[in-house]
């Protein structure tokens, strides 16, 4: 049996979308019994089979963005000039 899920918004591993793709696609089980055995929401395994049928991706997408620094060289010397 799967570990339990207590956290609100625990993060879902790849190896568990692995698992309830297989059970659903695969082997035709409810989703709403994958869900409980999973101890997830219904809705979150439905959303990870949509995904799946929709993009054939079952790994959760890396977070990202621009985490460059939106000042530059020359403020941060102004800034230390000042006295900032």
């Amino acid at each position: 049996m799967p570990p339990i899920r207590n956290r609100k918004n625990s993060k879902i591993d790849n190896t568990t979308r692995e698992g309830i793709i297989d059970l659903v696609s695969d082997q035709g089980k409810p989703m709403a019994l994958v869900a409980r055995y999973f101890n997830i929401p219904t809705s979150t395994v439905r959303s990870i089979v949509n995904t799946f049928f929709q993009t054939n991706r079952i790994e959760k997408l890396p977070k990202g963005g621009n985490r460059s620094s939106r000042i530059e060289q020359s403020h941060l010397d102004w800034c230390r000039d000042v006295g900032l």
